[in-house]
């Protein structure tokens, strides 16, 4: 990354914790995709942090459980901002591998949370919901472009949010829908826009 150039080729390091042995894997769902990990020892550290990785966190996990007395890894595929704060972690990690530090770009705490999964009948659904159960998100907006076209879907205006909205779109289309959320009912001060991709 800072081009460092290594004399003789690549330094091989190798790590070792005496925590290893205390360190215990609660939970770990289907596909990899969450584990909970627990440790006891001396010099633990008492916070709890939870990680949103992707696949190179994997080999991080079994050495950075040893730091922490509680620690959870989520892969940034079956993420979502609820999870941060059920967990009640005491400190967030975002780890992601250098060619996709452009995606930092777009990554943020939000209001909003969203998923755009496959339908099952030649269709897409794109989930719109709060990122966090206990904040009411009284005036939202909500349009649908699809790309190569300046026609505009819209969905709901300056209206509450409240479980979630299902967009079901085509399999093979594309565009973007447009989420603001507004400070008051006069739709002036926005409070966060969110454009998703889908």
């Amino acid at each position: 990354m800072l081009n460092i150039s290594i004399k003789n080729g690549d330094i091989v390091y190798f790590i070792g914790d005496g925590n290893l042995n205390e360190t215990e894997l609660v939970t770990q769902d289907k596909g990899s995709t969450k584990h909970v990990y627990h440790t006891q020892g001396t010099g633990v550290d008492a916070r709890k942090v939870f990680v949103r990785r992707d696949s190179f966190g994997g080999a991080m996990m079994p050495l950075l459980a040893t730091v922490f007395e509680d620690s959870v890894y989520v892969h940034q595929n079956s993420f979502s901002q609820q999870q941060i704060f059920d967990s009640k972690s005491d400190v967030f990690i975002l780890e992601m591998v250098e060619r996709n530090i452009p995606q930092l770009e777009k990554f943020r705490i939000s209001h909003i949370d969203y998923l755009v999964e496959e339908g099952g009948n030649d269709d897409k659904n794109i989930v719109i919901a709060a990122a966090l159960t206990d904040i009411e998100l009284h005036y939202v907006s909500i349009f649908k472009r699809v790309s190569g076209t300046e026609e505009v879907q819209q969905y709901q205006v300056l209206e509450e949010l409240s479980g979630s909205i299902d967009i079901q779109v085509p399999e093979d289309e594309s565009g973007e829908v447009y989420v603001y959320i507004f400070e008051d009912s006069d739709g002036e001060t926005v409070m966060e826009e969110i454009t998703i991709p889908y």
